[in-house]
């Protein structure tokens, strides 16, 4: 969003620390249908979101990019798995 010149770098800067690198991820959820319903979740929890926190201004082309996906680490494996899919 950075690059599309929409949040600044100092918002960037500030969030970029957030989150690891893509090797140490271990699961990704794929939320993207269920994008509108966490909007309105965060929505319903004002002391934790402002009215003007710029995630609830993120441009429809991009929602689902952003806010689609979860990722994790798992604290320990229960077994392999051959697919994400297994997972859910």
């Amino acid at each position: 969003m950075f690059d599309a010149g929409i949040i600044s770098e100092e918002e960037f800067n500030r969030f970029n620390p957030i989150g690891s690198e893509h090797d140490d991820i271990d699961v990704e959820v794929d939320g993207r249908k269920y994008v509108e319903h966490k909007i309105n979740s965060m929505k319903a929890h004002r002391s934790q979101f402002k009215n003007d926190w710029w995630g609830f201004n993120i441009p429809d082309e991009f929602k689902e990019d952003f806010l689609g996906y979860e990722n994790y680490i798992l604290a320990f494996n229960r077994g392999d798995w051959s697919s994400p899919s297994e997972l859910i």
